[in-house]
């Protein structure tokens, strides 16, 4: 039934709404970390999803409510624990009315259907009333949630609080109607405006008792954004995180973004799960980190594999202190973390980063480029010069919607914003000073070497770096490098490389030049150079190594 439901939303509203049909095996995964635990002690709890759409969280979570009292032919049985024990919210009534009727189907299920029959023809057949009882059509971000069942008992707090909020909504445009919202002002300065899905895992505090336990489904990008710095700040705060699922690795399975005939569905971005309990006493705390990687079994049988390499327990007071931690543990782990920390602290320069022009087809645009020489990213391979490969705009000009003024300066790198699946940076030189598109990068420096900044850029040290210190490379859809990203990457100053190692370097990257062709001895000759000025160790080069060795077998599998 929510399949259907999402079918007949049009994508539009998903969007402007942040619906999307959450898959079975999700929520499996979600129920088995929240509900199974609390099951062992407690075969009643009363479970919330306060954001429950067309209810399959509801629905599962009821199905193995039955299991656990063993009453699947019992329906009376049944229906008290649907009144006891499920309870949910949404603001869509067309969405709660669903979630009633797939409930009542549960309830049904494994009935005699003779005896159903039988049963509706001596009216001795009678559903709980749900609405307005535990099934709610409320918005939980701006309104009181009441929940009174059929037979007058209160629930304010819940056993287990479960769901997937709404992604990407911004609940401010309400709150300009005159609505207020249900959140204290230090949670609300905490969370960015446009991400709804923020607002409700500071708000299922609200709903816990210190003995409960929460699961939510996030976008990923709560986790890695530099914006969502201080949401996750408060979340650390709020709760003790028990387990942190990270599932970018295995979007394909989850949540990746598909087109069924006039239909989109799935997500923009990837998922997060985060198991959690309100904040407990003491900072001693260590969640359970887990990324679980994808593989042709995995992919097949749409079940994810989680190895032991995949989990990681991550001290939670270190989160709290180490905010870059978040987005270095969606692809590496502590030992990553502690050479990237290492890596930084050789950062003696301060880099210059700049996007380049906009093109557009809008009729409106008075800016127009003619007769222009210009490069974007078909223009860029690894360690090029750039007047290789410009182009030029047609005849009748380009139309511009964003002019970006003073980018097209001598002597700079031009970097391909978009980072593809082997996860390398694709840097060429510019000494001319092209303009450039806005699918490019630009790297400013002045009194460098050209042939070094070329070679670090395109090494496989800084490729690594930015890996793991970008929000969106190897993590998200678009796999775009930033430039504030750009800016974070440790250069050395120019002075305190070793002379042999520089003259080593410019000399290989000279003989690149000239030739035009980079085969893989003379890459990783120049690798080797730049592991030695960053003054690393033999097991440090080797985790690089192994680092795109091992992405690269995943990518083939």
């Amino acid at each position: 039934l929510s399949n259907i439901y999402e079918a007949f939303l049009k994508t539009t509203d998903q969007r402007k709404n942040g619906i999307y049909y959450t898959p079975s095996n999700l929520v499996d995964l979600v129920l088995n970390e929240t509900l199974e635990p609390v099951l062992k002690n407690n075969p009643k709890p009363a479970c919330l999803d306060f954001a429950c759409g067309s209810g399959l969280f509801l629905v599962k979570a009821f199905q193995r409510l039955i299991d656990k009292n063993t009453c699947r032919e019992d329906f009376e049985e049944k229906k008290n624990l649907l009144k006891d024990c499920i309870f949910g919210a949404d603001k869509d009534p067309v969405a709660t009315r669903i979630s009633i009727f797939s409930l009542y189907l549960t309830l049904l299920e494994g009935e005699e259907p003779n005896k159903i029959r039988q049963s509706i023809k001596d009216d001795k057949i009678k559903f709980p009333e749900l609405f307005g009882k535990n099934i709610l059509c409320n918005d939980t971000i701006f309104d009181d949630l009441n929940f009174v069942n059929e037979d007058g008992k209160k629930f304010q707090t819940f056993d287990v609080v479960i769901g997937n909020p709404p992604w990407g909504v911004n609940p401010f445009k309400d709150v300009e109607r005159g609505k207020t919202i249900k959140l204290s002002y230090e949670k609300q300065k905490s969370v960015k405006r446009n991400q709804s899905s923020q607002y409700f895992s500071l708000k299922a505090e609200d709903f816990m008792t210190n003995k409960s336990i929460g699961g939510l489904i996030l976008n990923n990008s709560n986790f890695l954004m530099t914006i969502a710095k201080s949401f996750r700040s408060q979340l650390l705060k709020d709760y003790t995180i028990k387990v942190f699922y990270e599932l970018s690795q295995a979007n394909s399975i989850f949540f990746k973004k598909q087109q069924v005939e006039d239909l989109t569905i799935g997500a923009d971005e990837p998922a997060a799960v985060v198991i959690f309990k309100k904040k407990e006493q003491g900072n001693k705390n260590e969640i359970k980190y887990i990324k679980p990687s994808l593989d042709s079994l995995a992919e097949f049988l749409k079940i994810p594999v989680i190895k032991s390499s995949d989990i990681t327990d991550v001290p939670q007071k270190l989160l709290s202190e180490e905010d870059s931690l978040w987005r270095i543990l969606a692809v590496g782990d502590k030992e990553d973390y502690r050479l990237i920390k290492k890596l930084l602290s050789q950062r003696e320069i301060e880099l210059k980063a700049g996007e380049g022009f906009s093109a557009t087809k809008h009729k409106e645009t008075s800016k127009i480029l003619e007769h222009t020489e210009y490069v974007n990213a078909a223009s860029i391979a690894p360690f090029i010069f750039i007047e290789d490969k410009k182009r030029k705009t047609p005849q009748e000009g380009l139309k511009i919607e964003v002019v970006r003024s003073g980018y097209d300066t001598n002597k700079k790198l031009l970097i391909k914003r978009r980072v593809t699946n082997d996860l390398r940076i694709k840097a060429g030189y510019d000494n001319t000073g092209y303009k450039f598109k806005n699918d490019l990068l630009a790297l400013f420096f002045s009194n460098y070497d050209y042939c070094l900044m070329l070679s670090f850029f395109n090494s496989s040290l800084i490729s690594y770096f930015t890996a793991l210190w970008s929000a969106q490379i190897g993590k998200g859809t678009r796999g775009w490098l930033q430039t504030k990203e750009l800016r974070s990457v440790p250069i050395p100053l120019e002075e305190n490389i070793l002379p042999r190692y520089k003259k080593e370097v410019v000399t290989l990257t000279e003989k690149i030049l000239k030739t035009g062709f980079a085969n893989s001895e003379l890459i990783n000759q120049i690798d080797e150079i730049v592991f030695n000025i960053y003054h690393l160790k033999e097991f440090e080069k080797q985790r690089i190594r192994d680092f795109f060795n091992v992405h690269h077998r995943q990518k083939r599998t």
